[in-house]
Formats: C-alpha cells, sequence, structure tokens
C-alpha cells in the first residue's frame, strides 16, 4: 500500500535555542513524502533530508506492513536553519499513517513528529514551534521545554526572500556553543513579541545569533539580511541555527547577488481555517 504526505516549510522568527521558546512562521515549499509497503526497503531524498527521521518514523508507527521505499523530496537543502527536519517528520507521518489506511488530526501528528525529531537527534529544543509551522501553517510562538503553544499569530502573506548558502550547519557543532551570552537578549525578544511585532523581532534575533554563532566559528553572515533591509524588507535575519537568512517583504523586489548562496522568493503561508 501506498501513501503520501506534505509539510510546509519554515523560518524562524525568534531561535528557541536559548530559552526554549521559539517562533517559526510557515512558507511556501516544504517537503513531499511517500511511503511503499511490500517494496524493497530504500530511502530516498532528494535534496539531502536526514535517513535518521525515516527510521525514527518507522520505529513509531502501530504496525508495519513489510518492508518499505521511502522517498521525500524537499524544497530547500538540509541543515541551513529551513526546519527540513520537522517537515520530513509531518510528511513521512501523513505518509506512512496514509499508507496504513489512516491519519492523525493535527494536533497529533505535531506530538508525533516533536517525538520523532528527538528520537533522530535532528533537534536542539523540541522544536514545537516549527512542527507546528509545518503542519498547520500559520506563526506560532512555543515553549518546547514543556510542549506549550504560547500564541499563534494571524499574520500577512508576505513575501519572503530567502538567502539559501551553500555551506551547511550540522546540529552537533550548534550544541557545542554556549547560550548563555544571548539568554537575557533572547528572553527579552520572547517578552517583547507579545506586541506581535514579527518583522522587528526577526531582525533583533537575527543580529543576536548571527554574532553568536560568528563568534563561535560558524559560516553565518550579517550580509544577507542587511542587504535585505536596505532593499525595503520590513525584517531579516538569521533562520533558526543557520546558516539560511530569511527576509520579509510587502512586494517582492530586485536583491542583488550575494556570493556563497542565492536567493529563493517564497510566499508566507496562512494558518488554515
Amino acid at each position: 500500500m501506498r501513501g503520501e504526505g506534505r509539510a510546509h516549510a519554515a523560518i524562524s522568527i525568534l531561535n528557541g535555542t536559548a530559552t526554549g521558546i521559539g517562533c517559526s512562521l510557515a512558507v511556501a515549499g516544504g517537503v513531499e513524502a511517500t511511503w511503499d509497503w511490500g517494496k524493497l526497503p530504500s530511502f530516498e531524498s532528494d535534496p539531502a533530508c536526514d535517513a535518521e527521521v525515516a527510521q525514527a518514523v518507522l520505529s513509531s508507527l502501530p504496525r508495519h506492513l513489510g518492508e518499505a521505499a521511502i522517498r521525500t523530496r524537499s524544497t530547500f537543502p538540509a541543515r541551513r536553519g529551513l526546519k527540513t527536519s520537522s517537515g520530513s517528520a509531518a510528511a513521512l507521518l501523513r505518509a506512512a499513517y496514509a499508507s496504513l489506511g489512516s491519519r492523525l488530526s493535527n494536533p497529533e501528528l505535531i506530538t508525533a513528529a516533536v517525538a520523532v525529531c528527538r528520537t533522530a537527534g535532528v533537534t536542539l529544543t523540541g522544536a514545537l514551534d516549527d512542527q507546528a509551522a509545518v503542519v498547520e501553517g500559520g506563526c506560532h510562538l512555543a515553549d518546547s521545554r514543556n510542549g506549550t503553544r504560547l500564541r499563534s499569530f494571524t499574520t500577512p502573506r508576505w513575501h519572503v526572500a530567502i538567502w539559501v548558502p551553500e555551506a551547511s550547519i550540522p546540529k552537533d557543532s550548534v550544541a557545542m556553543v554556549s547560550t548563555a551570552a544571548v539568554v537575557a537578549g533572547a528572553r527579552r525578544l520572547v517578552d517583547d513579541l507579545g506586541l506581535a511585532n514579527l518583522p522587528d523581532a526577526l531582525t533583533a534575533n537575527g543580529r543576536l545569533f548571527t554574532a553568536l554563532y560568528r563568534a563561535a566559528g560558524l559560516p553565518v553572515t550579517q550580509r544577507p539580511a542587511d542587504v535585505a533591509l536596505n532593499h525595503g524588507a520590513l525584517g531579516a535575519g538569521l533562520s533558526g541555527t543557520g546558516p539560511a537568512v530569511a527576509a520579509l517583504f510587502d512586494e517582492r523586489v530586485e536583491l542583488p547577488a550575494i556570493p556563497g548562496g542565492i536567493w529563493h522568493w517564497t510566499r508566507a503561508v496562512p494558518e488554515a481555517s
């Protein structure tokens, strides 16, 4: 039996690694998955997503129908801060349950996908905000430490420019970076987000974590954010642990090329009603 599943891509408004509280915004694109029972076991992914996520999904299923051929296709490459692991977990779970003639509700899917990402070791926080965005669309503030969604925001269908870098950052490299120096600043950003100025939060968060990661020797840069802001972006900054950079615009504009990556235009995805 065959099942298919999809999940959105997303960008970070707030990085949750310092406080456990993060905020993510869904954008068009993401991950598509297929799950075929009764075929020779295989895992194919283009571009590469984590095979560990597929194995964790397989281990979590309530029943199996033999061997499975598993495939994912992602708009964005992995390990850039664009939520490909969260998207893969959700899309694969949807595909696997569809292949079993079943489905999970959105809350069930979010909980299951967070568990899958933790089992696979592809998240530093549990990434509840990421998971809510890739499953439901919209923008969500969540405390991943206790599994609580704090707020969901109504957002415009912003044009979103994402600078997709050639370089990647493995999670284990980020895990070695102490966030102690930015905890107070990150906490202020969480408190300020109560005003719901998402573009300003994206910019401030990006500057805070870009400085932290640059000091630790990771391949992040402030230049794409500065270029976007100089070309009229409402807000721009590092997405998650990077090194991708996202910028929010009212209208699409022409952005100059920046060595080391390419600009990709997409749109914010509102939460489904």
